[in-house]
């Protein structure tokens, strides 16, 4: 299994509760879901990072940065193609459209973005 994980970060002049009603916008829900299907993706999520006691303790115990507001993720079984995809001119629009909507609301150059590749584990 193959993840395009982007771990984001609030605006630091956004409340977070600006952040969570743009992040749990239909205009953004929309523009993700149809970032899935143009990339091929098996299935995606929106995640928000929850708001609780044991995330400042995680981040206490190993004394940890700021933790990211969110997380997107998107799966494939062969991201082969999404190079290719990516490369094309209706990608760029879709893109740009996205980072567009995510610009008032979420800080692109303090979040990251990469590939990972391994199964999943199910109990």
């Amino acid at each position: 299994m193959v993840r395009f994980i982007h771990c984001v970060r609030k605006r630091d002049d956004i409340s977070l509760e600006d952040f969570r009603a743009y992040w749990q916008s239909p205009e953004f829900d929309l523009l993700l879901q149809r970032m899935a299907q143009f990339i091929g993706a098996r299935r995606y999520a929106k995640n928000a990072t929850l708001a609780v006691d044991a995330n400042l303790w995680v981040m206490e115990m190993r004394n940890l940065g700021e933790p990211f507001d969110g997380v997107i993720e998107y799966w494939w079984e062969n991201a082969a193609h999404v190079m290719q995809v990516a490369l094309t001119d209706s990608f760029q629009q879709l893109r740009d459209e996205i980072e567009a909507c995510q610009g008032k609301f979420i800080a692109l150059d303090r979040s990251l973005m990469f590939f990972t590749e391994g199964g999943q584990v199910e109990r």
